[in-house]
């Protein structure tokens, strides 16, 4: 029974360490980031479910009376126990739900940490005497410190490597002659206007630019290393934060003379505090501009035009749809495969057809469109290059799913402003039937329980015939908006966080006359399911 009971607990201390570690790694390993989901209430239902409260009461009580966990029938429940999460960890590697970080180097060396600790505090056990039971609950119940621990324990070689590669970048950079770098951050549509800047300039420069989602100021010194060379003539650089500080050292690294602001909004509120302060951190591009740069800022966005007077550029230009911006957009139709739009610049009027889903998007052409007059593009090309723009993967991307289903594939992030566009969207498909797959948005702090109730208003305004919803949390605000405060939940709204059940309510659906919107960082084993046209 012994040998059966540490079979059981390995598989399940296997299962739970690569779920944590997976979970340290998508939060690129930042302690901030790992807390502010802790407060998820999923999460906290999870520290006091029925088995975490069974485990620490027995642990608790076999700490008082060490005999009773000598007992057969502790060792008999301890060894139910470990079955049944066994049996669940089968179960997800069937389903391919099961959540393991990707592989690298740091992953290997902090699971290699993990498990040769484990065995040694295993063997420190049987030193002190103590029973199978209480030894492999109480590693068992400690499992987060001790994954948090070896975390913790390679950040003095990580951060030495991370100095390392950027003093090398800053070297490359100050090598490089001829060479502009433009600058891009924002609550949302920072990449894709990345995207399309590094489209309309393509003609005219040399573009190198930051892939997927690479804005911190280590991934961006990689870029430098890997990829920049002397012909390059133009970067194009997005940066992120989560903190005050990180976009100042990532402009510290590449010197831009232009910058963009897409947009200052509450995503990431949970780790900012406030959203004065996140205004603060979006700034820190304008403000690390030179007297000669650009500060290009969405005109209508307030805080963004606000942030753009501190900035110590001469020169502002403004994009957007009011009046009095200096590239401003007009008479938008939003169509099933493309968007129309007038763009009025520099005394010139243009009208585009762009092949991108959703009317949010043309805001993300302005701003290139306006970055790329700066760097020199003439209106006439950059109307005549804007038909070749292509959406970045995984955002509002068209995609054939089974049995020819039209599905849009917008799952590269969530935020509240992003997510209620992707909705808005709907209607313009003139679709017989809607789907929508959303999992609610997490590092929003304070502002949670408000932006689900307006992402559930959006959906009672748009009207989808079925919307699945992949995650609890928060979903009781989303459904609140959708009931306009009423206390039923509305028909068309299910919450289904297991994949398998969620696409079996949507498959009758499927079919040529129906669009499914996949929305924000679904299972992935979920999102697969759609991009087979079988």
């Amino acid at each position: 029974m012994t040998v059966l009971l540490v079979a059981l607990w390995s598989a399940r201390m296997l299962r739970v360490t690569l779920q944590q570690l997976s979970l340290w790694q998508v939060k690129e390993f930042r302690l901030d980031r790992v807390t502010a989901h802790l407060r998820l209430p999923s999460v906290r239902a999870q520290l006091v479910s029925p088995l975490a409260l069974a485990k620490w009461g027995a642990l608790a009580w076999w700490l008082v009376d060490p005999a009773w966990s000598s007992a057969r029938s502790s060792l008999f429940a301890l060894t139910t126990v470990y079955a049944g999460e066994t049996a669940w960890f089968v179960r997800e590697i069937a389903q391919r739900a099961f959540r393991r970080p990707h592989l690298s180097p740091r992953i290997g060396i902090l699971l290699s940490g993990v498990m040769l600790a484990a065995a040694l505090l295993t063997v420190l056990g049987r030193v002190l005497e103590w029973p199978w039971t209480l030894t492999l609950l109480a590693l068992d119940r400690g499992l987060f410190a001790l994954v948090a621990a070896i975390v913790f324990g390679t950040v003095p070689v990580t951060a030495w490597k991370r100095r390392r590669i950027i003093r090398r970048a800053a070297h490359r950079m100050r090598a490089i002659s001829g060479l502009t770098t433009v600058g891009i951050t924002g609550s949302f549509g920072k990449s894709s206007t990345k995207e399309f800047l590094a489209l309309l300039a393509g003609a005219r420069f040399h573009v190198l630019k930051t892939p997927a989602n690479t804005n911190t100021d280590v991934g961006i010194a990689q870029v430098i290393l890997k990829d920049l060379t002397e012909q390059h003539t133009l970067f194009v650089c997005e940066m992120g934060a989560y903190r005050l500080g990180e976009i100042a050292r990532a402009a510290a690294l590449v010197h831009p003379r232009i910058g963009i602001l897409a947009a200052v909004r509450d995503q990431h509120l949970a780790l900012f505090g406030s959203l004065e302060e996140l205004a603060r951190a979006k700034g820190e591009l304008l403000r690390a501009l030179p007297e000669t740069g650009v500060a290009i800022v969405n005109g209508d966005d307030p805080m963004c035009v606000r942030l753009s007077r501190e900035s110590p550029a001469a020169r502002v230009v403004r994009y957007g749809f009011r009046e009095g911006n200096d590239v401003r957009g007009e008479k938008l139709s939003v169509r099933r495969d493309q968007f129309h739009l007038t763009v009025r610049s520099r005394g010139t009027t243009h009208q585009v057809d762009v092949p991108l889903l959703g009317g949010h998007q043309a805001g993300n052409l302005l701003g290139a469109w306006a970055a790329a007059e700066v760097l020199g593009v003439s209106p006439d090309e950059l109307a005549a290059r804007a038909p070749i723009l292509r959406p970045l993967p995984r955002t509002m991307e068209p995609r054939t799913g089974p049995r020819n289903t039209f599905v849009v594939d917008d799952t590269y992030s969530a935020n509240p402003d992003g997510v209620a566009a992707a909705l808005e969207y709907l209607p313009a498909a003139a679709a017989r039937t809607t789907v929508v797959i959303l999992t609610t948005m997490i590092e929003l702090g304070s502002a949670s329980a408000a932006a689900h109730r307006r992402i559930g208003e959006t959906l009672r305004r748009v009207k989808p015939d079925l919307t699945v919803v992949t995650a609890r949390d928060f979903a009781r605000d989303l459904i609140a908006g959708a009931a306009n405060g009423g206390s039923d939940v509305p028909l068309h709204i299910v919450v289904e966080p297991r994949p398998e059940r969620a696409f079996s309510r949507i498959e009758p659906l499927l079919g040529a006359g129906t669009v499914v919107l996949l929305e924000g960082r679904i299972p992935e084993s979920l999102r697969q399911k759609f991009l087979s046209s079988a």
